[in-house]
């Protein structure tokens, strides 16, 4: 009965991603790893994996060596585990080889909000050389291809349909690597109206008891009939207030402050149906 193990742990080298401490190329680059018994002459095969040693591979005789081709997904330091194993099953101790790999995923220039409805324009640029095309996927919809421009960027337009947290994710594509590193970024569509004010800014000071205020508002979500806000909600009993929208789905209104203090205009947009918008745009002024 076979119950020990290889004595020595195997080896481990790449031409592609060799343990030097230096960066190579790169995220989704694929790279040849060759493992040897390091003398045991009973090793047939070899366990390695990026966690722990868990796929098998096996050499090309008892104490001779197998060769793997491995493709990093993560950028920066990278490990693979690695064990031989005799004809029983029995492991060798662990061989941790480490290596650092270049990251690839392209830029991504995303704004942090935008409105509900509205496009957005999405742009990407090259981390490698030679990009080619880019594809991009919006939350969990289709993935799409979009061609590079010379310089290797491009750019794209998605219109969020939903109110909340969206993601976006792209990967590039080059002579060189097929699938780059794959980059996320996250924006958020909002449905509140953005609220300006000519005599009382927004988080500022101006004007005084007694002094009118006009209030513009406009739309960042489709087919808005009018608008609804409260002063100083929800520590006030006072009733909201409707607005009625232009044409375009903007509005103005007149508020004139009663006394020195602070105010909070808390602003929905509504449609036909008196459907409110799911986002509520609070502005806040101090008068003089």
């Amino acid at each position: 009965m076979d119950t020990h193990g290889p004595a020595a742990e195997p080896t481990v080298t790449s031409p592609n991603y060799p343990d030097d401490g230096a960066l190579h190329f790169g995220v989704g680059a694929s790279g040849s790893f060759t493992f040897g018994a390091n003398g045991a002459a009973d090793a047939v095969g070899f366990y390695y994996g990026s966690t722990a040693a868990t796929t098998y591979v096996a050499a090309d005789q008892p104490g001779g060596n197998a060769t793997v081709s491995y493709t990093p997904q993560n950028s920066g330091l990278n490990r693979l585990y690695v064990q031989s194993a005799d004809a029983a099953g029995n492991r060798s101790p662990v061989h941790q080889y480490s290596f650092y790999v270049q990251d690839t995923q392209p830029r991504v220039t995303v704004p942090n909000e935008t409105g509900l409805g509205s496009p957005v324009t999405i742009s990407f640029s090259p981390t490698v050389t030679g990009v080619v095309s880019y594809t991009y996927q919006l939350d969990a919809g289709p993935q799409i291809t979009v061609p590079a421009v010379a310089d290797g960027t491009a750019s794209v337009s998605v219109t969020p349909a939903k109110y909340g947290g969206h993601s976006v994710s792209v990967w590039s594509s080059s002579p060189a690597l097929a699938k780059s590193g794959v980059a996320t970024r996250s924006f958020f569509a909002n449905d509140a109206p953005l609220v300006s004010g000519d005599v009382y800014p927004d988080h500022g000071s101006g004007g005084g008891p007694g002094v009118p205020g006009t209030f513009t508002l406009t739309p960042r979500m489709p087919n808005v009939t009018g608008y609804v806000y409260y002063v100083n909600w929800p520590f006030s009993s006072d009733p909201p207030i409707s607005v009625p929208a232009n044409p375009d789905g903007t509005a103005t209104f007149v508020f004139t402050p009663p006394t020195a203090d602070s105010y909070d205009l808390t602003v929905f947009a509504q449609t036909a149906d008196g459907t409110l918008s799911q986002g509520s745009r609070d502005y806040t002024f101090t008068v003089n």
